[in-house]
């Protein structure tokens, strides 16, 4: 990984009926939906929901990164992302955004733990998505409308 520019990260996301977007990152391909009781089909997770796997996921990563930059074994790591979402906020009548999120590791490892909590901090304050929820990003929205 070159770590001397910036790396140009591009989702291609279509939805063609009801709540269904079919994503494409690089050649994978992530479905996003609502449950059944919400309006959509069901075969996949909300958009909420990705984004707490993402969170999960991206913290996890980083952990993994920093053990091995530090060269402190670690034989799994388990995560429970959790927050709270207001229904109304969809229709502008409540923040439209997660509430209360928490995120619980489970770390197995068999170096000191004192170690593992300071590797743990360095991921949390370093993963690009940890941030990215921690601070105002600015989103350019640019429409076309097609007839």
């Amino acid at each position: 990984m070159n770590i001397l520019k910036l790396i140009h990260i591009r989702v291609v996301a279509r939805n063609q009926e009801g709540y269904l977007v079919r994503a494409q990152a690089r050649s994978h391909e992530l479905v996003l939906d609502e449950p059944r009781e919400s309006g959509g089909t069901d075969q996949g997770p909300t958009p909420l929901e990705a984004l707490l796997a993402a969170l999960a996921g991206c913290l996890m990563m980083t952990l993994r990164l920093h053990a091995q930059r530090s060269r402190v074994d670690i034989e799994s790591i388990e995560a429970v992302a959790e927050a709270y979402v207001d229904p109304r906020g969809f229709i502008g009548k409540a923040k439209p955004g997660l509430q209360d999120t928490k995120l619980r590791l489970v770390v197995r490892s068999s170096a000191d733990p004192e170690k593992v909590k300071e590797l743990v901090h360095n991921a949390e304050k370093y993963c690009p998505v940890a941030d990215t929820l921690r601070s105002e990003t600015s989103v350019k929205l640019e429409i076309e409308i097609k007839e």
